[in-house]
Parts: structure tokens; C-alpha cells; sequence
């Protein structure tokens, strides 16, 4: 039951981190593509 009880928020935490992560990764690259097309191309 321990075990249970500390493994399952472990997952659960790593799923939302995961999708978290996704959608930081998604919402730069969009605002990277917007600043790319309205001010100056991104530096390297």
C-alpha cells in the first residue's frame, strides 16, 4: 500500500511535468516564430 500510494502522484507528476513541458515547448516556438516574422530572424 505505501509503495502504491507513493509511486501513483510520482506518475502523475511526471505525466503533467510531461505535458507541461510540451506545451512550454509549443508556446516558445510559437512566440519564437512570431518574433521571427514581426521583428528580426532568430539569432542561432
Amino acid at each position: 500500500m505505501p509503495r502504491y500510494e507513493t509511486s501513483f502522484p510520482i506518475a502523475w507528476r511526471l505525466r503533467r511535468l510531461n505535458a507541461t513541458l510540451r506545451d512550454l515547448l509549443l508556446h516558445g516556438l510559437a512566440i519564437k516564430g512570431v518574433k521571427c516574422h514581426t521583428t528580426r530572424p532568430a539569432s542561432p
